[in-house]
């Protein structure tokens, strides 16, 4: 018998899909976007994955991989902007999406770091900290880069509905 272990670790962007059994930790963006008032979100983007995309790769490599490997996986990349747009259209909210300037993000962050601290909440995000990464185009998936996990299939509105569903709970 070997002793040696094959593992190999995904490296997950922003996750879409229902919750089953539990609360979407997207709710209070849902809650936002749901609410009527004007959208605001800063520049750039981020990469993402639908839940059912992540299952399916997780098998894949338990079954496939060679494993001892750092597997970064991505389905699509969105600018902030396109996101919140469509997440309000399946909603049932849309409208239009205003910039928010870096240096009244950073405030907003902040400020809900020091909420959550004298509420005793810590969520293990340093919220201070974020600007500088949700202000770039944090992109993970390039077709030229075999690196990376990806999926075909770059529809995420079944996900989106799943993560609404989930966060209505």
């Amino acid at each position: 018998l070997s002793k040696e272990i094959n593992c190999t670790f995904l490296e997950l962007p922003f996750v879409f899909g229902e919750v089953a059994g539990g609360v979407s930790l997207w709710k209070p963006l849902m809650k936002y976007l749901g609410s009527g008032w004007p959208i605001f979100t800063p520049k750039g983007g981020t990469s993402m994955v639908s839940v059912a995309v992540v299952a399916k790769l997780a098998v894949e490599e338990i079954t496939l991989g060679k494993g001892h490997a750092v597997q970064p996986v991505s389905q699509a990349n969105m600018e902030w902007k396109i996101l919140f747009k469509r997440l309000s259209e399946e909603i049932g909210k849309p409208r239009k999406v205003f910039f928010l300037p870096r240096v009244v993000l950073s405030l907003a962050l902040k400020t809900t770091q020091l909420i959550h601290s004298l509420m005793g909440k810590e969520g293990g995000l340093k919220f201070g900290r974020l600007t500088p990464l949700l202000t770039r185009e944090l992109y993970l998936y390039d077709q030229l880069d075999s690196t990376i996990l990806t999926h075909p299939d770059t529809d995420l509105t079944k996900a989106f509905q799943g993560t609404i569903l989930s966060s209505s709970a």
